[in-house]
């Protein structure tokens, strides 16, 4: 996957919020704090209350006009620590008010305007809460449209594509508990979603103007980061974050799969869910799925559990998918050590690859596949090599690519293995009928970024 400009991150919607979620990151995560700081005076003129109080709360935040607001600010303020600790996102996908989070992330909306955003909204949904509900179920959204259009059903419609096969409804209360019930007759995986109103369907419809004329004053540019959107048919078109966008965002269907396929068609493979609580790792993961490819989705946070070393787990979470992690911030006196797996582990990982720093001002000579070499202590100790590859300094790696992506051919294998079998066993270099290639088993391909790091090992 692509690694090298790290993940795409990921902005739930509503539900990820629990008692006292940002309590313990705002002692041990700087940045957090300074962004819950930056967002406090925002909200508290938006919505008339503290989002640090509800922060440090022992009970979970209520009332649709403080739960966005909150989970708003939190997701800014994780993105805030994720930065802090050198992470950068590759793209954003926001889902529902999730977006709002994603834009201010991506910088097409200044943290004031986002708050305007999701207070207004947030503020105008109270007007027709108790007036809708919404539900999911584990079918395609193109059988449930045709299941509704057959049978006449008009007051609920598709509200999220959150998946190939994953689709929330939203409408009159009583027909989605009828939905309800007849899905689970079926034995179909389905559920009421705790919310009393109905988004992204027309039950929406009456605020929408207010809605429009409360987001006037926004001043959107563009993004910074690439944005996946999931309002526009196509999640690839620019978007303009101006008022007739958040009216669009709240009125018509998230498309998050959609968002997730393009993500994933570009070749990124590695996301990380920027909330309280992952919600999205099912759908992502199923998305990837129904297009063959697999992906990867590291929580940030989890219900109940305190962060009592902020994010570095999580850090390490991401070092171990792949993603290249700037270990100098957290060890400043340290080096990367390339540490073997232990003999019980017994499986062979075939070519081990992370992506570091190119080290410089190299005088040795070295080989520009294998790197440089490590001469084993004894004699029948393994031989080691590691190098950095990059397409962009080895032209010739450049050329071989699969969707686009630089990957290792195998020939550059082949190469690898007779010259370090020419060391190993003394040969004389460039002598060909000295050492063969008998046998190659490439498990996986190997994607090349911007700095690859490949370590070979060789045992006499």
């Amino acid at each position: 996957g692509l690694h090298a400009d790290g993940p795409v991150w990921l902005f739930s919607g509503q539900g990820s919020q629990w008692a006292g979620m940002g309590r313990t990151l705002l002692e041990t995560e700087p940045a957090f704090a300074a962004a819950i700081e930056e967002l406090e005076p925002f909200i508290a003129r938006e919505s008339g209350f503290s989002v640090r109080s509800e922060l440090v709360s022992h009970t979970t935040v209520t009332g649709i006009e403080r739960v966005q607001p909150t989970i708003f600010a939190v997701q800014v303020a994780l993105a805030a620590a994720w930065r802090a600790r050198g992470v950068e996102p590759a793209a954003v996908i926001g889902h529902s008010l999730g977006e709002v989070a994603a834009a201010v992330v991506a910088g097409a909306l200044s943290p004031e305007d986002g708050a305007k955003v999701i207070c207004r909204r947030s503020a105008l949904i109270t007007r027709i809460a108790g007036g809708g509900a919404m539900a999911t179920v584990e079918l395609p959204h193109q059988q449930v449209e045709a299941e509704l259009s057959g049978a006449g059903i008009e007051d609920v419609t598709v509200a999220v594509v959150a998946s190939a096969g994953s689709t929330v409804v939203a409408g009159d209360p009583e027909r989605i508990r009828l939905l309800v019930s007849r899905w689970e007759a079926r034995d179909l995986h389905t559920r009421r979603i705790a919310v009393d109103y109905a988004s992204h369907s027309p039950h929406v419809d009456p605020i929408l103007g207010d809605l429009a004329a409360s987001l006037g004053d926004l001043a959107p540019t563009a993004p910074t980061v690439p944005f996946y959107g999931t309002v526009l048919d196509d999640p690839r078109e620019p978007a303009a974050f101006d008022a007739d966008y958040w009216v669009s965002n709240l009125r018509r269907p998230v498309r998050f799969a959609d968002a997730v396929t393009a993500a994933v068609t570009d070749g990124h493979r590695v996301f990380l869910e920027v909330s309280p609580h992952p919600l999205l790792t099912h759908a992502v993961s199923e998305t990837a799925h129904a297009i063959g490819r697999d992906t990867i989705t590291v929580p940030t946070l989890r219900r109940d559990q305190e962060a009592r070393h902020g994010l570095l787990p999580q850090l390490a979470g991401l070092h171990c998918t792949g993603v290249p992690v700037d270990w100098s911030r957290e060890y400043p006196t340290g080096n990367v050590a390339d540490v073997p797996l232990p003999v019980w582990a017994g499986r062979d990982l075939g070519v081990l690859a992370m992506a570091a720093r190119r080290p410089g001002g190299a005088s040795v000579a070295v080989h520009p596949l294998l790197g440089a070499h490590l001469a084993p202590v004894d004699t029948d100790d393994e031989h080691r090599w590691q190098a950095g590859l990059s397409g962009r300094e080895l032209r010739y790696l450049a050329d071989h690519r699969v969707h686009g992506q630089p990957v290792m051919p195998g020939a550059g294998y082949c190469e690898m293995a007779l010259s370090a079998a020419e060391t190993v066993f003394g040969a004389e270099p460039g002598t060909t009928d000295a050492v063969e290639v008998t046998d190659l088993t490439i498990h996986e391909m190997l994607p090349l970024e911007r700095n690859t790091v490949v370590s070979t090992r060789v045992r006499p």
